[in-house]
């Protein structure tokens, strides 16, 4: 296993513990605060914060571009990493300072002339906005820091960093329970202060590790200003198509059918978020290396990792999202005191929404490594702009909340033969290896896979026997599948003597 191989196992290894902690506690978490808040305010908070986090799209194509620009520089033999992070703080103040002035008016006119909410809510959701819009202000600032230590690799101390957050996170939740005091308040101040706690200890971190590439210098190279300012623009455009699509749903819901299926939504969100950060995480750890890849030209081994990367991201979902939907009404009610309305079905879209994003992040990252993106955003943005039109008219037809979310999924398709194409045309992507060594072993495996939990949902009544019965059952069924299917023989190659390995270690 050569070294970037072993680099990828590690920082994977690193994620995928951070991210068991932080979906227990993060789920634990979400049903504390639905429980202390109540179905009315979590849905306030989550209209309130899901509109300050809508604004969060203009900065996320910034920080997509400097992540892609440092893993460039880092991939040169002579790259001049500080220069980016400096144009990266002078770019992120200005967004800062101008996006403080835009949501709190913007916020304040929609809570106060659009949002649907008892009035006795009002002072309250005014409070979730302003401390929602500090702490996403401050998430800006932290963000070039935390780019810097993805594209050197040092997973650990992300992983360390995170957990230490939703472990804050969950104090907050635990407090909520213990206070006579407006929760929704204290909830979002406490929401702020962890904001800036982590930003501090990452900005220490960098601080002491790469200190000579944390430059701050009002001159700027205009060149590499340009560069990046492009790059970013035509990100923003695919910044304001998403956020339409994703806030639209949210706006919609709750013009049709007020808070209360907003917390449906949030409850559904929440779920989705957790288990797509699994596969995130791995994706974390392949990211760097397919843009230095590119950085390099070494074009077959980053197709290679496309292909490789967006199957076991699939596969590491899959296992993961397909019981979570099959038994989702008992883990809704084990995991929450009180479960809104329809929030299950919610879940099973949105989780199969999630599944269809996995297999195509590497795709859009193998297009974003190589700058050219101007024609893929003016061909992908109609595309995703289309959900938000196409659920205004099913919603006005009487269709009921759940089809946005279905829309979604069917849009995803279609937004995924269109990735294929512009990865063919920009990086030399072979459609037909794509089809046979991702698409083709990812479908057999799905399909085959769920017949055990069909069975054991036909001949098993009780919900929570089903759950105990039916997830170790696909688990092996699963493994046994992904091994034979699922993994190339060069691939079993390398997996199964390591398995052998440590069982031999054990016994």
């Amino acid at each position: 296993m050569n070294d970037n191989n072993k680099r990828i196992a590690k920082n994977t290894l690193f994620l995928y513990i951070r991210m068991g902690i932080l979906m227990f506690v993060g789920l634990y978490t979400s049903r504390v605060v639905l429980h202390a808040l109540g179905v009315e305010d979590y849905g306030v908070y989550n209209v309130v914060g899901s509109f300050v986090m809508a604004f969060a799209f203009i900065q996320t194509p910034i920080i997509s571009s400097i992540q892609r620009f440092l893993n460039f520089e880092l991939g040169l033999a002579n790259g001049r990493v500080d220069v980016i992070m400096n144009l990266s703080f002078l770019v992120h103040a200005v967004l800062v300072f101008v996006l403080f002035i835009v949501v709190e008016l913007a916020g304040l006119w929609y809570i106060d002339c659009k949002m649907v909410l008892p009035l006795d809510r009002l002072n309250a959701a005014h409070w979730a906005l302003h401390f929602s819009l500090f702490a996403l202000l401050v998430t800006i600032i932290r963000s070039p820091f935390e780019a810097l230590i993805i594209a050197h690799e040092r997973m650990e101390f992300f992983a360390y960093i995170s957990v230490i957050e939703v472990a804050l996170k969950l104090l907050n939740a635990l407090l909520l329970l213990q206070i006579d005091f407006d929760k929704l308040k204290i909830y979002s101040i406490n929401i702020f202060i962890i904001s800036v706690t982590v930003a501090i200890a990452q900005f220490l971190f960098c601080r002491k590790n790469y200190l000579k590439e944390i430059k701050f210098d009002l001159h700027v190279p205009k060149s590499k200003l340009k560069e990046i300012f492009c790059f970013s623009g035509w990100s923003f455009l695919s910044g304001v198509a998403s956020m339409t699509a994703n806030q639209g749903i949210n706006v919609l819901l709750n013009s049709f059918f007020g808070v209360i299926v907003n917390a449906s939504m949030g409850v559904a969100v929440q779920v989705q978020v957790v288990v797509q950060q699994f596969v995130g995480n791995f994706q974390k750890a392949f990211n760097p290396q397919i843009v230095k890849f590119y950085a390099s030209k070494d074009l077959l081994n980053m197709q290679r990792l496309v292909i490789r990367s967006s199957r076991f991201s699939f596969l590491l979902l899959f296992v993961v999202v397909c019981p979570i939907m099959f038994n989702i009404d008992c883990l809704l009610k084990m995991w929450l005191k009180q479960v809104p309305d329809d929030s299950g079905i919610f879940c099973i879209f949105l989780l199969v929404w999630s599944l269809l994003e996995s297999l195509m992040a590497p795709l859009w990252t193998s297009v974003n490594a190589t700058g050219k993106i101007r024609n893929y955003h003016l061909v992908m943005n109609p595309i995703i702009l289309s959900v938000i039109g196409i659920s205004y008219v099913a919603l006005k037809l009487g269709y009921p909340a759940y089809s946005v979310v279905l829309i979604k999924c069917f849009v995803d398709v279609i937004l995924l033969l269109v990735r294929m194409l512009f990865a063919r045309r920009l990086i030399g992507l072979p459609i037909k290896k794509f089809v046979l060594e991702s698409l083709f072993p990812i479908t057999c495996v799905s399909i085959i896979s769920i017949i055990p939990l069909f069975v054991v949902r036909k001949c098993v009544e009780d919900a929570f026997a089903r759950l105990l019965i039916g997830f170790p059952i696909f688990l092996l069924f699963y493994v046994f599948l992904v091994l034979t299917i699922g993994l190339t023989k060069n691939e079993r190659g390398k997996v199964l003597p390591f398995i052998r390995g440590k069982i031999s270690r054990v016994f």
